[in-house]
């Protein structure tokens, strides 16, 4: 009897922690800068209780925190604003922040990580596994059946290319079911007035010619089970998918509303014609990502008012089982 009531014991301790491990909620968002010390000290402040209230477990910040370049000082004294006031109290909550540069994220003069590095050290320090030259910048982190990859394109001479090589190497040996993959810039851009359009990272510029790369970059993500790549640098929210040749689709969720100052889209497509919109919102907000097991639901929340912030669309898939 007793060792029949110890077999049901294990078995559902074993239960509880294996449901426990498959869920997994997360907040993505990015463009923080403004006029306050190089923040927007309000919609930041919301964001950060947002967080809270979400119950989240760690938050991806897709660049652009402070309003940038400066010099080294200023630049110090801007990122240590941002950190008081977003990452220490998410922190001491036991909310991990991961974050990557943005452009407006440099130093004006000298090493454009100097700042960087020097603030997000010791307790603050991004994970360190990086390559050699980006430690710091570039990394990867797994949080129970994920897998984060942050990758920094403005690394000192080689601007706008992340290494796609380290990537793949991290993504070689990686077990865990879900991967996700973000930098500041998007792959794929809106096109149109009120979009950057500048040709960063994968984007494709006038010529096209960052068109291999960028597809070099979404393939590796989705021979590795990935579905979904998160970014910034226009300051609104996207949502956009692609079907790839594999078959698989492929979302691209831009969210960059966390305060930098909105701008208004009067576009209607991406550069890239195989994109397909399914929403989009010209205002402050962010992405609330859950996973329940195979299945993953991020659904975009929109700030209506102070401290409030609306649910405006989800979007579902499931992953493919390894």
């Amino acid at each position: 009897m007793m060792h029949r009531i110890l077999i049901l014991c294990v078995s559902i301790i074993y239960s509880v922690f294996c449901q426990t491990n498959d869920i997994l909620t997360f907040v993505v968002a990015g463009d923080s800068r403004g006029s306050d010390n190089g923040i927007n000290r309000m919609v930041l402040s919301e964001l950060r209780d947002a967080v809270l209230k979400e119950k989240a477990e760690l938050v991806i910040f897709p660049g652009d925190l402070v309003t940038g370049p400066k010099d080294y000082a200023t630049m110090m004294a801007y990122f240590s604003n941002w950190a008081s006031e977003f990452m220490l109290p998410l922190k001491n909550a036991g909310i991990p922040v991961y974050a990557v540069r943005g452009n407006h994220d440099l130093v004006s003069s000298g090493s454009n990580a100097a700042a960087w590095n020097d603030t997000f050290s010791g307790d603050f320090a991004m994970p360190q596994n990086g390559p050699e030259k980006e430690r710091n910048l570039t990394y990867a982190v797994s949080r129970k059946n994920a897998l984060f990859i942050g990758l920094d394109v403005y690394i000192t001479g080689r601007t706008g290319i992340a290494d796609v090589a380290w990537m793949q190497s991290v993504l070689a040996t990686n077990t865990l079911p879900h991967v996700f993959a973000f930098t500041h810039v998007p792959l794929y851009p809106l096109s149109g007035k009120g979009a950057h359009a500048d040709g960063y990272a994968y984007s494709k510029d006038i010529k096209g010619a960052r068109v291999p790369e960028r597809d070099a970059f979404v393939y590796a993500l989705s021979a590795a089970g990935s579905y979904a790549y998160f970014c910034g640098h226009d300051h609104w929210f996207d949502a956009g998918s692609i079907t790839l040749t594999n078959g698989r689709e492929f979302y691209q969720m831009l969210s960059g509303g966390a305060g930098a100052p909105i701008r208004k889209w009067e576009g209607s497509n991406y550069a890239e014609p195989a994109m397909k919109n399914i929403t989009h919102f010209d205002d402050f907000g962010y992405l609330v990502v859950v996973i329940t097991g195979d299945d993953v639901a991020m659904t975009a929340k929109r700030r209506s008012a102070a401290n409030t912030f609306d649910e405006i669309a989800t979007v579902r898939y499931t992953a493919a089982k390894k």
